[in-house]
């Protein structure tokens, strides 16, 4: 199994069982009652999608490394209050979505994704300070923060993300 779509059936959880299915690339959770995602989630090492928006997610696992092959990651529209540093296990994340989340930072960490990470997108959050080292995500093309409470970017943020194509940051404060 390679494909696995279980959205919008009400889940309250998901069996750690998941880990069992050692090809699974594509998983869809979105649209379930889900207040966590496995511990285990890190063994599913082929994992490729991973689309877990609309839920009740509170807290994320600590453990991502396993996931090297991990390229997209939806967590929008729940109520995340905090993203893990293990976030730097992702190597190979392109695209991430915590957007419509309850955000008040980004962690440092994100700023040490690969030179594929090219899409961050974090509106609708609480955010009001970047990490320091933003900048650093030269390989990033899009940056989605309006709806936060961003006063001021980084110095040295823009003139060093060389590969951005896209920025918003309308409706901050």
């Amino acid at each position: 199994l390679t494909y696995l779509d279980v959205s919008t059936n009400f889940l309250r959880e998901i069996s750690p069982a998941l880990s069992q299915l050692r090809r699974l690339e594509h998983l869809n959770v979105s649209a379930n009652e889900l207040i966590a995602l496995p511990d285990s989630l890190h063994l599913s090492t082929q994992l490729q999608v991973l689309n877990a928006r609309n839920n009740r997610i509170i807290e994320l696992p600590q453990k991502w490394s396993g996931l090297n092959y991990l390229r997209d990651l939806d967590l929008s529209f729940n109520p995340i209050e905090a993203i893990p540093s293990s976030i730097e296990d992702l190597f190979s994340l392109e695209r991430l979505d915590v957007s419509h989340c309850q955000l008040r930072a980004l962690p440092d960490a994100i700023c040490t994704l690969s030179r594929r990470f090219a899409s961050l997108r974090a509106g609708f959050n609480f955010i009001f300070v970047l990490p320091r080292k933003i900048g650093n995500l030269k390989g990033l093309q899009e940056l989605y923060l309006p709806k936060n409470l961003l006063s001021v970017l980084p110095q040295g943020t823009i003139e060093y993300m060389t590969g951005l194509q896209k920025l918003d940051v309308s409706q901050n404060r």
